[in-house]
């Protein structure tokens, strides 16, 4: 393998979650009696960051901004972790990472849902550590998550990477000092440039692994 320890966001990266969380999303926006734009619309401003995508929709209006959060969290809370779609060949990929003697770990702003999915799809045993929410590090783009891995497990860093789905994420890595892996399957992100880009698993298990 090119690298031993893949660090993994969660939404978007490893589950395709954009989709569910458009939905909950606008049916934020419906319950202000806010417009309610395309889901393509929605997922361009998810994909910086949520709060970003509220205060972008509220107008700036920062009262509103801190609504549409409350709201999009009562109907992301309703959602059963486990009906979280894993993208396809993901499962396989880590296997093999495992399977190969390599290390996976997650870093992602979302809560312990992250680890509900997870257990849902009997995935925990192939993660050596998952930071989310709850463990309260410093936001993306800051490296002391990936650092705190890093630290823990000994790890050297030539042999480490990030894999995640936005600039956000690469720039955490190479604020960190390693790889970053942009994963695009919608293409995004055409223009950015990342140590490696891949739209598929079957792509990055077959480079990577």
């Amino acid at each position: 393998m090119i690298f031993s320890h893949f660090i993994w966001d969660f939404d978007g990266t490893l589950f395709n979650s954009y989709p569910l969380m458009a939905e909950d999303f606008a049916m934020a926006l419906k319950s202000l009696l806010l417009p309610v734009p395309s889901e393509k619309a929605i997922l361009e401003k998810l994909k910086a960051t949520l709060r970003e995508a509220a205060h972008d929709f509220s107008n700036g209006d920062d009262s509103l901004t801190e609504e549409i959060l409350l709201k999009y969290a009562f109907y992301a809370g309703k959602r059963n972790a486990k009906n979280i779609p894993l993208y396809p060949g993901a499962e396989d990929c880590l296997m093999k990472i495992v399977s190969q003697g390599g290390s996976n770990y997650i870093f992602t702003h979302r809560d312990k849902s992250a680890i509900k999915a997870l257990e849902s799809k009997n995935l925990s045993p192939l993660f050596a550590h998952c930071i989310t929410k709850e463990h309260a590090f410093p936001r993306k783009p800051s490296p002391d998550a990936l650092n705190h891995i890093i630290d823990k497990y000994n790890i050297d860093k030539k042999r480490c990477c990030m894999i995640g789905d936005r600039p956000l994420d690469m720039e955490c890595a190479k604020n960190a000092d390693i790889a970053a892996i942009m994963f695009d399957p919608e293409n995004f992100y055409p223009s950015y440039r990342a140590d490696f880009r891949f739209g598929d698993f079957t792509t990055l298990t077959e480079y990577l692994v």
